[in-house]
C-alpha cells in the first residue's frame, strides 16, 4: 500500500443529490443484520442514502467487515463510480470476499478503476484487477505500454484515454508482480525458441531450472508460506533457485536464494551504491521461517530492512558482487528482476560446471542472448493489442520514443527492431525522416528491399528445401541455418514491408530505391494456396511477381527462380521432390 493510504475520508465523494440523512438502513448494514436489511429494502430504503459523514450503508457494511451485508448491498444497487469506491474501501479492509462480488457487478468498469489506482498509486488494487483477471481492454495496452519503456529505459509520459478525454500518465515505476509475470513469460517464450532450434544449447537444464523459478515467482506472490514450503523443498533435495520480488517504499530489488547463497539484485538509485548481484553466504538456515517471507513479499518495508537486518538475521557473508549500471528512469521493478534472472542462470551455470569463471562466463553470455530476444521479441507481438486508436495511440507514442532512443546504423537488432516499429506506427515515414539520421534510414532501407526479395523469392516448395536440409541431412545444401519457423517468419515481414513501401514510397532512403521494374519472382505459396502451411496439391502453374517501389503486379508463368545454391542442381532435387516420401509431408 501506497502512503496515500485510503480512508473512508479519502474516497470518490458521492453525487449530491444523495447526501440524505443517515437512515435506519445504515445502523443495520453496520451491524450486519441481514433480516432487517430485506425488510428496509422492501420498504424503499435507498441503498444510496448517505450520513452526516457521508457514508453510505455500503461503505458502513465494508467498513465494519460485515460481509454477507456488503455483499447483499452490492447485488441490490447500482454501482457508484462503477465501482471505484466500494472496491477501493474493500481492499482497503483487505476483504476480498467483497471486492470479488463488486467486480462481479454488471456495471463494474475495471478501466475506470485502474485508471484511478494509477493515479493514486495503489499497488494492491492493480494487482487485485490483474491477478482476477478483470476486462480492463485499455489499462493492459497501458501496462503494455509502461513494459515496453521500462525494457528501454525510456523516460517522460505518455497519453492514455480514460472516458476519450487524453490523460499524461508518467512512463516511470511498474509492479512487483506484474514484472514478475512479464518476466516469467518472456523467458519462457526465449526457452520455447531454443527447443525450436536445430540443437539445444549446453547446459540446458540451466535454462529450464531459471523458467520454473520465474514461474513460481509468477503464480505463488504474496504467499510467504507458499514461499516457505518451496524453500525447504529446495533445501532438503538438490538445489533449486528460489526467486523473490522485494525491495521497500518506492523501490523494487529482487532476492535470489539457491543452496547456501542468498543473491541481492538491485538496479535501482538511492539504494546503498550497489548496482546489480551481490552474493552473500548464508550463516543461518534458522532464519528462514514464514515471518521473514513475508517482510520479504511485501515489498514496501524498510530499506533497513534488506540492507542490514537482513544480513544480520541470517548471519549473511558477502562472498562475491557483479557490477551493472543503475536503471534511470523509474523501472527498477523490471532491471531488478532481470538482473534476478542473472544471478540465477550465475548460481546453475557455476553449479553444472563447478567452475566459478566458466559459470559467470557463460551465465553472462546467455543473459545478454535473452535481452536481445526479449527486446526484439516484445516489439514483434505487439499484434495481440487491441485495435482500438486510443490502443494504438498508447502503443505507437512509446514506440516512436523507443526509436528515437535507438538508431544506430551499425546494430543490426536496432535496425531489425525499426523494421516492426515502422509496422505499427502511423506515419512510418515522417517517422524515420524526423530522426535525421541519413545513415540509419539508409540501413533501414537496405534491410526492407532485404526482407522484401525473401518475400518475392518465396517458393511454394521451400518447405520442402527445409525439410531436405534440417532433417534428412543427406545433402550439405547450405540453404539455410534458419529454422522453417525464422524462414517463414521473414518471408511474412517481407511481405508486410512491401505492403508498407506501396502505401509510403518515400520510407526508402531515395539513393536506395530500387527502379528495375522488370525484376521478376515467383510468388510465395501462401498466396497460392491460401495459408502459411504445409500445402496438399503441387500447382500446375506458379505465378510471378514484378515488385516496384509502387505496386506489385502478378501474372502466370513457369517457375524459373530457385533458392537452392548454385551447386545444388535441378536433377538432384527433382526426383525428391517427385517422390512418395516427400509428398508425406505435404499431406
Amino acid at each position: 500500500m501506497s502512503d496515500k493510504t485510503l480512508s473512508l475520508y479519502t474516497l470518490p465523494p458521492l453525487p449530491i443529490n444523495d447526501r440524505n440523512s443517515d437512515t435506519a438502513l445504515h445502523l443495520a448494514a453496520l451491524k450486519g443484520d441481514l433480516s432487517h436489511i430485506y425488510q428496509l429494502l422492501e420498504s424503499g430504503y435507498s441503498v444510496h442514502s448517505v450520513d452526516e459523514f457521508g457514508h453510505t450503508p455500503l461503505d458502513l457494511a465494508i467498513h465494519y467487515q460485515q460481509t454477507e451485508a456488503a455483499c447483499l448491498l452490492v447485488k441490490q444497487s447500482d454501482l457508484i463510480n462503477h465501482g471505484v469506491r466500494p472496491l477501493l474501501l474493500a481492499l482497503n479492509t483487505k476483504n476480498e470476499a467483497i471486492a470479488k462480488a463488486i467486480i462481479q457487478h454488471s456495471q463494474f468498469d475495471g478501466d475506470l478503476v485502474a485508471f484511478r489506482a494509477f493515479n493514486l498509486k495503489q499497488v494492491d488494487v492493480l494487482n487485485f484487477l490483474v491477478s482476477h483477471q478483470v476486462a480492463m481492454p485499455m489499462t493492459k495496452t497501458l501496462l503494455t505500454a509502461k513494459m515496453l519503456a521500462h525494457r528501454f529505459s525510456l523516460a517522460g509520459e505518455m497519453n492514455i484515454y480514460p472516458e476519450g478525454k487524453p490523460l499524461p500518465v508518467s512512463l516511470e515505476g511498474h509492479f512487483n508482480q506484474m514484472t514478475a509475470v512479464e518476466s516469467f513469460l518472456s523467458f519462457q517464450a526465449y526457452v520455447d525458441y531454443l527447443k525450436k532450434q536445430p540443437e539445444l544449447p549446453q547446459y540446458f537444464e540451466a535454462y529450464t531450472h531459471t523458467l520454473e523459478a520465474l514461474r513460481f515467482a509468477a503464480t505463488s506472490y504474496n504467499s510467504a508460506n507458499a514461499y516457505m514450503d518451496k524453500f525447504y523443498e529446495n533445501h532438503l533435495s538438490s538445489p533449486s533457485p528460489l526467486f523473490v520480488p522485494s525491495g521497500w517504499d518506492g523501490h523494487a530489488v529482487g532476492i535470489v536464494i539457491f543452496g547456501d547463497t542468498l543473491y541481492k539484485c538491485n538496479r535501482g538509485e538511492g539504494s546503498d551504491s550497489i548496482h546489480g548481484i551481490v552474493a552473500y553466504k548464508i550463516g543461518n538456515f534458522q532464519g528462514f521461517d514464514e515471518a521473514l517471507f513475508d517482510k520479504l513479499l511485501a515489498g514496501n518495508g524498510s530499506s533497513y530492512f534488506l540492507q542490514s537486518e537482513l544480513d544480520e538475521i541470517l548471519a549473511l557473508t558477502e562472498i562475491g558482487r557483479y557490477e551493472a549500471p543503475p536503471q534511470t528512469v523509474g523501472n527498477c521493478a523490471w532491471f531488478s528482476a532481470i538482473e534476478s534472472i542473472h544471478a540465477i542462470l550465475i548460481a546453475e551455470f557455476t553449479m553444472l560446471t563447478n567452475d566459478p569463471l566458466q559459470g559467470e562466463s557463460l551465465a553472462h553470455t546467455v543473459y545478454e542472448d535473452w535481452q536481445n530476444f526479449d527486446l526484439n521479441n516484445s516489439i514483434q507481438h505487439l499484434q495481440e493489442i487491441g485495435s482500438t486508436k486510443e490502443q494504438q495511440d498508447m502503443i505507437s507514442d512509446v514506440l516512436c520514443k523507443i526509436l528515437f532512443s535507438q538508431h544506430d546504423a551499425n546494430d543490426p537488432n536496432h535496425i531489425d527492431r525499426a523494421l516492426y516499429i515502422l509496422n505499427h506506427v502511423d506515419n512510418p515515414a515522417d517517422l524515420l525522416k524526423s530522426l535525421d539520421d541519413p545513415a540509419f534510414h539508409q540501413s533501414v532501407s537496405k534491410a526492407i528491399e532485404g526482407y522484401i526479395d525473401i518475400y518475392q523469392h518465396s517458393h511454394w516448395y521451400d518447405y520442402g528445401y527445409f525439410w531436405l536440409d534440417s532433417y534428412l541431412d543427406m545433402f550439405n545444401l547450405g540453404y539455410t541455418n534458419q529454422t522453417y519457423e525464422e524462414y517463414s517468419s521473414a518471408v511474412n515481414l517481407g511481405k508486410s514491408l512491401g505492403e508498407l513501401v506501396i502505401q509510403y514510397p518515400d520510407i526508402l532512403y531515395p539513393t536506395e530505391i530500387s527502379t528495375n521494374n522488370d525484376m521478376t519472382h515467383p510468388l510465395k505459396w501462401e498466396d497460392i494456396f491460401g495459408s502459411h502451411g504445409v500445402c496438399a496439391d503441387k500447382p500446375t502453374n506458379i505465378v510471378e511477381i514484378s515488385y516496384s517501389s509502387n505496386s506489385f503486379q502478378a501474372e502466370a508463368s513457369s517457375p524459373n527462380n530457385s533458392l537452392l545454391p548454385a551447386s545444388a542442381t535441378t536433377d538432384l532435387i527433382a526426383p525428391l521432390i517427385e517422390s512418395p516420401e516427400f509428398a508425406k509431408i505435404l499431406i
